[in-house]
C-alpha cells in the first residue's frame, strides 16, 4: 500500500514538474513544431507566448554572435537584419498576445537579450544596429554625423535665453501700468466717450421717440451740444500743460537704477566723513570765504 503511494506521488510530482515546463516554454508538445506564419492565424494564447520565448532566445543568440568582429562584414550585415527581421515579428506576436487578452509586453522594460542593445538613426524607420554593425564602413559615419548634430543642438539650447533672462529686460510698459502717465490718449478716450455716450442718446431716442433723461432736457441738450463742440474742435495741449498732466497722473514710479543707487550711497559715504574729520569751527571758516566769494562775484 505504501509504494502504491509513493508512484501516485511520484508520477503527480512529474505530471506538475511537466505543466510547468509546458507553461514556460522549455516543454512545447503539440502536432507540429513550425512556428505559424501569421501571428494571426495563432489563436491560443499559451502558444503565442510560447512562440514569442523561442523568438526572444532566437534574438539573444544573434545578438550575442554579432559581437564578435571578425566574422566578416557580409556575415554581420545578414545577422543585423535577421535580428531585425526576428523583432519585427516578435512584435506581430506581442500584439497578437494583447489581443487574446494577454500581458502588454511592449509596456515592460527591455531585457538582456531584446531590443534595448540597438542603436537606432534618426530618419531610418526603426533599423536598429547591433554590435559590431555599429562599426561597419557608412555605418560608423551615420553614427558621427548624428552625434555632431546632437551636439550642435544641446549648445543651441543652452544659448537660448530662460524665462528669468527674458523678465529681466521687461518694463512697467509691457504690464500696462503707464497707460494713464499718456495725457494725449486720455483727451483722445475722454473725447471718444462723449461720442458714444451721444450716439446712445440719439438711438435711444430715435428707437423710444424721447430723450433717456426725463428732467433736465435743455440741459442735457446743452451739453450735448458743448460736448459735440468739444468733440470737434479739439483744444490743443502746450507742451507745458502736458508735463502738468503727465505730473498729475503718474500710475507707476520709476525705481532708480543700480548705478543712481551707487551713486546715492557714495554721496552719503562722502558727507559722514566730512561730519566726523571737519570740526565746527572749519565749517564757520569755510562758509564765511563762500559768502566772501558769492559776494565778490556779485560785485563784480
Amino acid at each position: 500500500m505504501a509504494r502504491s503511494e509513493e508512484k501516485a506521488m511520484h508520477l503527480l510530482n512529474r505530471w506538475v514538474d511537466q505543466q510547468r515546463k509546458i507553461e514556460t516554454g522549455q516543454l512545447f508538445q503539440r502536432p507540429h513544431y513550425n512556428r505559424p506564419r501569421y501571428a494571426t492565424d495563432c489563436t491560443s494564447l499559451k502558444d503565442c507566448v510560447h512562440w514569442r520565448q523561442t523568438l526572444v532566445r532566437d534574438i539573444s543568440k544573434n545578438i550575442s554572435d554579432i559581437q564578435n568582429a571578425s566574422l566578416g562584414e557580409q556575415k554581420i550585415r545578414e545577422l543585423n537584419d535577421l535580428i531585425n527581421r526576428l523583432l519585427r515579428t516578435k512584435k506581430h506576436w506581442e500584439d497578437q498576445i494583447r489581443a487574446l487578452g494577454g500581458p502588454d509586453y511592449s509596456a515592460m522594460r527591455a531585457g538582456a537579450g531584446e531590443a534595448g542593445e540597438g542603436a537606432e538613426i534618426i530618419g531610418g524607420n526603426g533599423y536598429k544596429y547591433f554590435g559590431a554593425a555599429k562599426d561597419l564602413p557608412g555605418v560608423r559615419e551615420l553614427f558621427e554625423h548624428q552625434r555632431a548634430m546632437r551636439a550642435a543642438e544641446d549648445a543651441e539650447r543652452k544659448k537660448r535665453r530662460t524665462r528669468k533672462e527674458l523678465y529681466q529686460d521687461i518694463e512697467p510698459d509691457y504690464f500696462g501700468w503707464r497707460a494713464d502717465d499718456d495725457e494725449v490718449q486720455l483727451l483722445e478716450e475722454s473725447q471718444r466717450e462723449l461720442e458714444l455716450q451721444l450716439e446712445a442718446e440719439e438711438e435711444y431716442r430715435r428707437t423710444h421717440g424721447i430723450s433717456p433723461h426725463k428732467r433736465g432736457r435743455t440741459a442735457s441738450s446743452g451739453s450735448a451740444s458743448s460736448a459735440t463742440a468739444a468733440v470737434a474742435q479739439p483744444t490743443p495741449s502746450s507742451p507745458s500743460r502736458r508735463q502738468a498732466t503727465a505730473a498729475a497722473y503718474k500710475s507707476f514710479v520709476s525705481v532708480p537704477t543700480e548705478g543712481e543707487i551707487d551713486k546715492l550711497i557714495l554721496a552719503k559715504k562722502k558727507q559722514l566723513l566730512v561730519q566726523q574729520y571737519v570740526s565746527d569751527k572749519d565749517k564757520e571758516q569755510q562758509k564765511e570765504t563762500e559768502d566772501m566769494l558769492s559776494t565778490s562775484k556779485g560785485g563784480a
